[in-house]
């Protein structure tokens, strides 16, 4: 018999330190708004284990996941392939990515909470039912690469994003709910660099409307938000959100999320399989000589100018170009990148994990290749590389297609390059079928 628990830690980062997600914050935090949490939902059908974190976080290097999956093999008994830790990609948390203003002491502290919260809902697993529902929520994101090349005077076409909402009741066989996890596609930056309180942003808010609703804990899993961004910024302005606003979507979702288990479940039945696989994904060109002394002037014009947040902007891109300029000289440009893929299926129900602020049209092509499977994907998924762009977006050349990586989140100084989208659903969608079909 299917046996699950679940268990949640508060992250407790240090108040005063600075804050991650915004170049343009300039201060660090003033104090806690709503608690930052990981939540961990534990699986175990009498043979294997498996498990899934979601922190309240912008997301973790891929070196600090595996860390905490190696540790979580070793003294819990659970598969580091039967574990996704993934992160709600909160721009109100703390510093978590490889920074000089990262506090490694916390971290650590972070790391023990991870797999202590694990520990805990192995220590409570009950025979559980689950319940799987499905339903569509519009109008809580929008595709930001499309409006922001509409209203910078580009042709672009508005591609459509996935708005389907997955949730997951787990309950135990005495009728008592254990979790409620949804999965929903949407960046955690209703609130803006004004804000200066850890948040957990609307996914957290969601998670507590669910616990109030249902019992005992709820766990969102971020999925694919590449460039989809809650609509306030496109109908009231960037940055204006606050946090009657993040109530307001999470009310949203969370109560859509309950309606939908109403409506018509699924229950979930089988034994749990996992499996994970490294992947080499390939890179852009490197940049010409020409396009990074374009940069790299810039980088300079922002330098020269006033205010704290210019000068941040102008010293993120003039780092990138020195890197590149070192890197080129020594012929160290790397032409593709180790990708780890990871997929757990629990019955009919697979559940698949990439470390990438992946776009909105491979998550949603992976889910559907991997059809009659129910799919779930779960972004920022055992680390963080950076931006997974598709076609459309490299061809537009915005942000998140092409200059994100000069701002220095994440290790990738280069964006994937074509094909890279392609490729990745290819490789997706073949592990899980050799995996489990």
């Amino acid at each position: 018999m299917l046996k699950a628990s679940a268990a949640a830690i508060e992250l407790a980062p240090p108040i005063g330190e600075p804050m991650y997600g915004y170049i343009a914050r300039t201060k660090g935090s003033v104090g806690i708004h709503d608690p930052l949490f990981a939540r961990a939902i534990v699986f175990d059908d009498g043979n294997s284990r498996a498990a899934i974190i979601s922190c309240d976080l912008l997301a973790l290097e891929v070196e600090t996941t595996a860390e905490i999956r190696r540790r979580i093999e070793l003294s819990l008994d659970i598969p580091a392939s039967s574990i996704i830790i993934c992160c709600t990609h909160t721009h109100s948390g703390p510093i978590t990515l490889i920074s000089e203003k990262l506090n490694r002491i916390w971290l650590e502290l972070l790391k023990d909470k991870i797999v202590k919260a694990v520990q805990q809902a192995l220590s409570s697993l009950k025979p559980a039912i689950l319940r799987h529902a499905s339903t569509v929520v519009r109008e809580i994101g929008f595709n930001r690469e499309y409006f922001w090349a509409r209203n910078g005077g580009k042709e672009a076409k508005d591609y459509p994003i996935d708005e389907s909402l997955n949730v997951l009741a787990v309950d135990s066989t005495d009728g008592g709910a254990i979790a409620t996890v949804v999965n929903y596609a949407v960046h955690g930056v209703v609130l803006g660099p004004q804000n200066l309180e850890y948040s957990a942003d609307f996914p957290g808010a969601v998670c507590k409307h669910l616990a109030e609703l249902r019992g005992r804990e709820g766990i969102y899993i971020q999925g694919a938000c590449g460039e989809i961004d809650p609509t306030i910024q496109r109908d009231r302005g960037w940055g204006t959100g606050t946090f009657d606003d993040v109530e307001q979507y999470a009310s949203r979702l969370a109560h859509a999320a309950i309606d939908a288990l109403k409506d018509s479940t699924i229950e979930i039945t089988g034994d749990i399989q996992s499996s994970a696989r490294i992947v080499n994904i390939p890179l852009d060109e490197p940049p010409s000589d020409e396009e990074i002394q374009q940069v790299s002037d810039e980088a300079n014009e922002y330098i020269n100018k006033e205010g704290e947040v210019n000068q941040q902007i102008g010293s993120a891109l003039l780092e990138w170009t020195k890197r590149m300029k070192y890197l080129k000289q020594i012929n160290q440009i790397p032409s593709a990148w180790p990708v780890e893929l990871t997929a757990i299926k629990i019955g009919q129900l697979c559940i698949v994990g990439l470390p990438f602020e992946t776009f909105s049209a491979i998550g949603q092509g992976i889910k559907n290749r991997i059809s009659p499977l129910i799919g779930w994907f779960a972004g920022y998924a055992n680390g963080y590389l950076g931006y997974l762009p598709t076609k459309w977006a490299k061809d537009l050349g915005g942000y998140g297609g092409k200059t994100a990586c000069r701002y220095g989140f994440g290790p990738l100084i280069i964006p994937p390059g074509y094909g890279a989208d392609e490729f990745i659903v290819n490789e997706t969608v073949k592990l899980v079928e050799e995996s489990f079909i």
